[in-house]
């Protein structure tokens, strides 16, 4: 009597470079995008775009989910190569979900803990920026109150409060995958921007690190600008005291990045 075969689990199905490719270029052509132009938003090369409409090559894991957001798909529907009717779009959020975290893009969120403690130094940052701003305003004549607010170095300070904010409570300190396979110094997060330019790489080696010091120094540049207009407001002119402020920001996410880079 012989011994029947063990039953073997099902293999996931693997997607097909023909396939995802003419989907890719098909969708990307109707969504009147170019080679250059869907690769530049992924910040890959128009000739790696090139490869998958051809059929020659696969997204990397972690441009699955970059791609479907640039040709306006879901994951799912990028995964099978089809798009839904509309009334099925609207069914598929949880198994995107689903599909999402399987590919580890999921951000880990706050703990509680972390977030008293990002909003008790919120809060205490924007109190000693009011009370130091207060003075700055009201040592001119109540008549200037409005230029006063609109005055460089406390407009400055204001912005740095706006930094803050974002990078304690909306800012994602996790990556896509892709800015470690390719050298990145340009960030987007929603309305967020922020380009490095020449100066760095931006990964997940070193972005956790940048937007620590990001804090620490947009706490500090709040304060310090107010500080500096009320002791050198008569020696220096007032864009200068928030042209320092703005590069006592700067300097420790720049030195914080490329220490980790």
């Amino acid at each position: 009597m012989t011994d029947s075969p063990e039953p073997r689990e099902p293999k996931a199905p693997q997607l097909d470079a023909a396939t995802l490719g003419a989907f890719v270029a098909r969708a990307r052509a109707e969504r009147g995008l170019t080679q250059r132009q869907l690769a530049e938003r992924l910040y890959v090369s128009d000739k790696t775009v090139s490869k998958w409409g051809r059929g020659l090559s696969l997204p990397s894991v972690p441009l699955l989910m970059p791609l479907a957001d640039a040709l306006g798909l879901s994951i799912s529907e990028l995964m099978a190569c089809e798009e839904a009717p509309h009334e099925e779009r609207l069914g598929r959020a949880e198994a995107d979900r689903l599909i999402a975290a399987s590919l580890d893009l999921s951000r880990a969120a706050l703990t509680g803990r972390q977030r008293a403690l990002r909003c008790a130094a919120f809060a205490a940052t924007v109190a000693v920026w009011g009370l130091l701003t207060a003075r700055v305003v009201f040592s001119r004549n109540l008549d200037q109150l409005l230029s006063g607010l609109a005055d460089p170095a406390v407009a400055g300070g204001l912005l740095m409060l706006v930094a803050l904010a974002w990078f304690s409570f909306f800012c994602h300190e996790t990556l896509p995958g892709y800015y470690d396979e390719n050298r990145i110094s340009f960030v987007t997060q929603g309305p967020f921007r922020m380009n490095l330019g020449c100066l760095m790489r931006v990964h997940n080696g070193n972005w956790p690190v940048i937007c620590r010091a990001a804090r620490w120094s947009a706490a500090a540049a709040a304060v310090l600008i107010p500080a500096l207009e009320l002791a050198l407001g008569d020696v220096l002119p007032n864009a200068t005291v928030g042209l320092l402020g703005c590069a006592a920001f700067f300097a420790p996410i720049i030195v914080a990045g490329k220490l980790n880079e």
